[in-house]
């Protein structure tokens, strides 16, 4: 199977690049969102060729889950995709069918792994670009740069959402870390309430004094407060958890905490996006062979507790034997 990926998504990062797919796992911009047609781009035909020879020269391996370990990353691509990946189209008539929005980088917290300082942004300029992009997305994922009920322009576009300039749109993914995600900013979003399928909160921790190391800024007794508020909506909701050093053994902790709240435990290794020095990445990141963690690390994700079907292991995959 060839992935997928190129054929159907989108992802809007920083100044308003676009990426084929997430930048951890597919780094190369193919242009930016005030380009015309950058969706096919010089290079963005370049990466699904790539894909169709199966070479996936543009792709980090070690980062990628469908490289790494051959986790399907699309169970139902759409039939545009399969379509164009079976008559080896590079040129697509169709816009992304699936768009992450990253340009808004607006947050409260100030995570190591993020970033060095609160940043709160206007990202008006990009947003109008963004909203005649997305003409023929069905499946938006907000906001993986920074936090949703933060960025004052996408809280005020959903606020006063018009379904009839998105016709397409029907499944909406919320990435939170939680700490705002409270029944007073839900009810703001109530004109997409019936389109949120998905809530993904990044907690990285399920102690607190943990939390607090990773989540800096964090409020951790707010954070299962709004827990237990997101538990109410019974919409289908991932706890995500960055593995490093100072965390990965919490990890099957996690997994019971999680499931606790009905929520689906989720793993994903820790990326450096240049706020690490190379010796402090290195130290940190316990998936590394030349980590002094990374035994006890792949011990401790080797252990039978792991195989449960409500556990998304992503690209940790790799390092299961």
């Amino acid at each position: 199977m060839k992935c997928p990926r190129p054929f159907l998504s989108a992802e809007i990062t920083q100044h308003g690049e676009v990426r084929l797919c997430c930048p951890s796992w597919l780094p190369t911009s193919i242009g930016n969102i005030k380009d015309k047609d950058v969706w096919n781009s010089e290079i963005a035909i370049k990466i699904r060729k790539s894909i169709l020879d199966e070479n996936y020269e543009y792709c980090r391996y070690e980062f990628c889950p469908f490289l790494s370990s051959g986790i399907n990353l699309e169970e139902n691509p759409s039939e545009n995709a399969i379509n164009s990946i079976e008559n080896n189209e590079t040129k697509l008539s169709y816009g992304p069918e699936k768009v992450v929005a990253c340009y808004d980088r607006s947050c409260s917290l100030h995570c190591k792994s993020c970033r060095s300082e609160v940043i709160m942004e206007d990202s008006q300029d990009l947003h109008n670009h963004f909203l005649r992009f997305i003409k023929d997305t069905k499946h938006l994922t907000l906001l993986g740069s920074g936090e949703l009920f933060s960025s004052k322009v996408i809280l005020n576009w959903l606020s006063n959402f018009d379904k009839t300039k998105f016709p397409k749109l029907n499944h909406i993914c919320i990435l939170s870390n939680g700490l705002l995600f409270n029944k007073p900013n839900w009810e703001k979003i109530m004109p997409v309430q019936h389109l949120v399928k998905e809530i993904k909160i990044s907690m990285d921790a399920v102690s607190k004094e943990t939390y607090l190391l990773n989540r800096e800024g964090g409020d951790f007794d707010t954070l299962i407060n709004n827990l237990n508020f997101i538990k109410t909506l019974n919409i289908k909701t991932y706890l995500v958890f960055v593995v490093q050093k100072n965390n990965f053994f919490e990890m099957k902790e996690f997994v019971t905490f999680a499931r606790k709240y009905n929520f689906h435990p989720t793993f994903i290794l820790l990326d450096n996006w240049g706020t690490y020095s190379k010796e402090e990445y290195e130290s940190r990141a316990v998936h590394l062979k030349t980590n002094p963690s990374f035994i006890k690390f792949k011990k401790t994700l080797n252990d039978p507790f792991f195989k449960g079907s409500d556990i998304y292991l992503s690209n940790l995959n790799q390092f299961i034997d």
